[in-house]
Order: structure tokens, then sequence, then C-alpha cells
């Protein structure tokens, strides 16, 4: 709690500090009192969260305070603590809400201005910035027009599955046990053992013992690609040879093998949104190009190529 506070207490001394040099740049200049109109204008509902904004006139919108050549008013206020007044920490009285509200609002109005100026007076800040509004308007577009419709929209999604079943297929299976140890004679055994028809539960009984795992067993389907099954390894229903794999000894004994077929759309779902996605996105930047014209500048591309090669 107390390291809490301690940097509570310094993140609002920093944030003073920055308040004031950007005072000290652009020039502050403090407006009309505002303590006595907005006690009065502002009803104890505010402390209830339910505070209604309405419109000051204009003879009593005077300037709240002036930073740089921006000029504040008590309307900007208003606004500002409608807006506000939830995300503020509960305060016993109206008063004091105004009053923490008011330095919020000043500090939050003072750190804007300085952003805006910086933008005019750095090019290059200003470049990254533009760079970022138009990466989250991007972003807001593709999210409405491709991503949320190719997770929420299921018939368009079954659709496109239905269409395109081909790009999702099993390859060769096997329906197979895989028998692992570290020491040959030990595969030697369960090659034995499974000759005479022993069971799984039967070799890990007799092998499996005080305590000592000698064979590991794995029950599954298995693609002939997954990296369970040994390298090498052919799919031929019975018991496999021995063959080595990172320093163990496995056998397959395959039960059944499963000929190439359709995934079901439930286990490729993932992979289905994403081309669908992808999709979409290509059908979207090809009525783009139809409806507006692209022109590239090349003197500018030209220059580009210049600066990212040195």
């Amino acid at each position: 709690m107390e390291k809490q506070v301690s940097r509570g207490e310094r993140s609002k001394v920093i944030n003073q500090s920055v308040i004031q040099r950007i005072k000290e740049k652009y020039g502050f200049i403090q407006g009309e009192a505002y303590t006595s109109f907005f006690n009065k204008y502002v009803s104890d509902s505010i402390l209830k969260l339910k505070w209604k904004y309405t419109p000051i006139a204009s003879k009593d919108n005077k300037v709240l305070f002036t930073i740089g050549n921006k000029k504040v008013y008590f309307d900007d206020f208003a606004r500002f603590i409608e807006s506000k007044q939830i995300t503020t920490r509960r305060y016993k009285t109206k008063e004091a809400k105004i009053e923490a509200l008011y330095e919020d609002f000043k500090a939050t109005t003072i750190k804007d201005y300085s952003k805006v100026q910086l933008e005019k007076e750095n090019p290059e800040y200003a470049a990254i910035l533009d760079e970022y509004r138009n990466g989250l308007l991007i972003f807001d577009v593709m999210e409405k027009n491709i991503w949320d419709k190719a997770k929420n929209d299921s018939i368009a999604l079954e659709k496109f599955y239905q269409n395109n079943k081909q790009n999702y297929l099993w390859k060769t299976r096997v329906d197979a046990i895989l028998f692992s140890a570290t020491d040959k004679d030990v595969a030697q055994q369960v090659k034995q053992m499974l000759t005479e028809n022993k069971t799984a539960d039967q070799i890990k009984e007799t092998l499996n013992k005080d305590g000592k795992v000698a064979v590991i067993i794995s029950k599954g389907i298995f693609e002939i690609d997954q990296r369970e099954l040994p390298q090498g390894f052919e799919p031929t229903q019975g018991i496999s040879k021995i063959y080595n794999k990172e320093d163990s000894f496995v056998i397959v004994q395959v039960n059944d093998v499963l000929s190439p077929s359709i995934k079901p759309l439930e286990d490729v779902k993932g992979k289905v949104i994403s081309d669908y996605q992808n999709y979409l996105e290509e059908q979207w930047m090809a009525q783009l190009h139809q409806k507006y014209n692209v022109s590239v500048r090349k003197k500018a591309l030209k220059k580009l190529k210049k600066q990212l090669k040195s």
C-alpha cells in the first residue's frame, strides 16, 4: 500500500511538472472565477452520477482559461463534467467533486493542446500520428467488413467451407497403438508379445513394474506425417518393424488404415475462418480497385526506395 501511494505521489508530481512546462512554453492565462457559477449550475444529482448537461447562456459562457491561442469556455467544462462524472471517485460534496473535475479538465485540455502543437512543430511526429490514426481507421473497417463477418456469419462460413472442402483433407491416417522404449531388448519383447496377440494393457502390466516405466504406450488416430510416428513409417495394417526414433525404439500396431478424407468443419473451423477472412479481404480490395483509380507517384516511390537502402 505504501509503495502504491508513493508511486501515485511521484506520478502526480511528474504530471504537474509536465503541465507547468507546457504552460510556460505556450502561455497560460487564468480566466473568470468558475466556482460560484458552477456550484449553482450543477445540481446535487452529480453525486449520484446522474447530472445532465444543459447549454450555458452566451452571457454566462465566459472564458475559463486560455492556453496558447486557444480560449476555453465555461460550456466546454460543463460538457466535460457530464462525460466524466462517472469515471471519477466518489465525493461527499458537490463542490469538492466540481473542483476535482476542473483540475482534471484543465490538465487534459493543456496536454491535448500541447499534442496538437507538437504535430505542427514536428512534421516527423505528425507523420507517425497520422500513420497511427490511419491504421486505426483501417483496423475498424477491416474488423467490420472482414474479421467480424467471417467469425459471426455462420451461414456464409458454411457455404465457403462447402465450396472449398477439398482444401481441408485429412492425409492418410492410421488408427494405431504406439509402443516406445529406450531399451532395444524391451522393444523386442514388446514385438514378440504383440505377435502372441497380447493386448496393450497386458504388455504394460508385464513390462512396467516395480515403479519403473519400461514402455510408453500411446493410442490414437495419427496422420502419417505426424511427429509421433517414426520417420519412414509405412502405413500398413499389422505390427510394424522396430523403428529407431530420437534415442527410442518404436513399434506401431496399426489396427486400421484410413484413406484421405474431408475434415468436418468443426475440426478445421479456425483454419476455415482464416481462409474466409483472406477471401473477403481479396474481394474487398478488388472492389476498391474497381471503384477508385490508383496512381503511383514514381518520384516519391523512387525517393522512398533510396531512403530504405541508405
